[in-house]
């Protein structure tokens, strides 16, 4: 039980007139404060032997949305006493800083109320919900006392995404190996592919026992899905490669790049450079994994480039490699020519300048596909467009102007590399 911000305002005005009346002699000005403090007292009397029995639950939804998606609290009283309640105030609070305050009517026996306020979702992250206190209050509302405090929640907001063309399909040594994914049922009656050595979570039905047997070691096999893509994401953690908002940008088209291939069926893989390795996967679980990962990257990280790079290089992994790396250091990219070259032009001309781009097309040898993705600081030559495309062998480089969508400079290098444009264009919050 304590006082309300009302109740504080009233006792201090009680004792003021109290001190005056002393000060001045007046009979009138402490008659009034005594009257402030029957009142007080009254009320915490009232709310001592009121208390109702009262329960409060908190819905959610969604728990799970996009930044700039519509998400609602509903909060439900029910009064399970045999006596009416008085006025309870409800209060509940996101993400520790902002606060929810209504007043609910007294409530019958058996009476709900219900009601509903928007949950914040401008930004991405996960943020806590509540927690949730009912109280009741005297009919002034002087006094207050807790009566429930329900448990904390939290909410993910994604970051926000655009709808953007999917990679086409991939082939390579390795389509399947090490990968999480939900489709059982499609691979059966696959043909065989290779052999490997079991990892943890495998299918034992997919043990080779012959081969285990002259190994020594479970091996597994392996089954060739040439319809479903691969793909690498690789995000750029390291603060000088971005700008305050460059960084939010190459979030956001990484979830964006991710949802498409998602919805390709796409086996997919979330590495950065501050050391996150998701894992190969698809489905919704692996999917929503990813979501929630990006949802709380932050630019932190001092490691090197280089590291990581070679982490990959050594992995046998094909299909495509989508790397995120912020703002290129090379040439400018008014400087450079932007048709293809002939195949046999050696990419170091195109690349001089920027370690972190020659050693993305060092990779080409072990992916199908490798893009860079930077978002531009200062503006591009040549008009409003959505940025450049510098198409070379063994790397796709896409920079996206400041103002323009990543949407249409992907789509752009889409049809420059493979000559499919996007079904789907345009920028969507979900």
């Amino acid at each position: 039980m304590h006082l309300t911000t009302r109740g504080w305002s009233f006792a201090g005005t009680t004792l003021g007139l109290y001190a005056a009346g002393r000060a001045l002699g007046t009979v009138e000005l402490a008659m009034l404060a005594a009257a402030g403090l029957v009142t007080m007292v009254l009320g915490v009397v009232l709310v001592f032997l009121g208390q109702p029995d009262v329960v409060a639950r908190r819905i959610l939804r969604p728990a799970r949305l996009h930044a700039g998606g519509t998400a609602f609290a509903e909060i439900e009283l029910r009064n399970r006493g045999r006596r009416r309640t008085g006025v309870l105030s409800v209060t509940d609070r996101f993400s520790g800083r902002r606060e929810v305050r209504f007043a609910v009517a007294p409530l019958r026996p058996g009476e709900s109320a219900r009601g509903a306020y928007r949950v914040p979702t401008g930004r991405r992250g996960v943020f806590a919900l509540g927690p949730l206190r009912v109280g009741v209050t005297d009919p002034l509302g002087l006094v207050r006392r807790v009566l429930q405090s329900d448990a904390a929640e939290s909410v993910t907001v994604y970051p926000r995404i655009e709808f953007v063309a999917s990679l086409p399909q991939t082939v390579g040594r390795d389509l399947v190996g090490g990968a999480i994914n939900d489709f059982s049922r499609a691979r059966a009656g696959m043909e065989f592919h290779s052999l490997r050595e079991y990892q943890v979570g495998d299918d034992l039905r997919r043990v080779h026992w012959r081969s285990t047997a002259r190994t020594g070691q479970l091996m597994i096999r392996e089954h060739d899905v040439p319809w479903q893509t691969r793909a690498t994401l690789l995000l750029d953690d390291r603060p000088s490669k971005h700008t305050p908002g460059g960084f939010e940008r190459a979030v956001e088209a990484v979830a964006s790049v991710a949802t498409a291939l998602h919805q390709r069926r796409a086996i997919v893989r979330l590495v950065t450079t501050s050391g996150l390795d998701s894992g190969f996967g698809s489905g919704h679980e692996h999917y929503e994994a990813i979501m929630e990962r990006l949802a709380v990257a932050e630019a932190t990280t001092t490691k090197r480039f280089e590291d990581l790079a070679a982490r990959l290089h050594r992995q046998s992994v094909t299909g495509a490699l989508i790397a995120f790396t912020g703002t290129a250091t090379g040439t400018p990219s008014a400087e450079r020519d932007p048709t293809p070259l002939a195949e046999g032009v050696a990419e170091a001309s195109v690349l001089s300048g920027d370690p972190d781009l020659m050693k993305l097309g060092t990779l080409a040898r072990r992916f199908g596909f490798v893009a860079a993705v930077s978002f531009r600081r200062d503006g591009l030559t040549g008009g409003d467009g959505p940025g450049r495309v510098t198409v070379r062998p063994g790397l796709t480089l896409i920079e996206v102007a400041p103002r323009a969508s990543f949407a249409a400079a992907w789509s752009e290098a889409m049809v420059l590399r493979f000559g499919a444009r996007s079904a789907r264009q345009g920028t969507s919050r979900r």
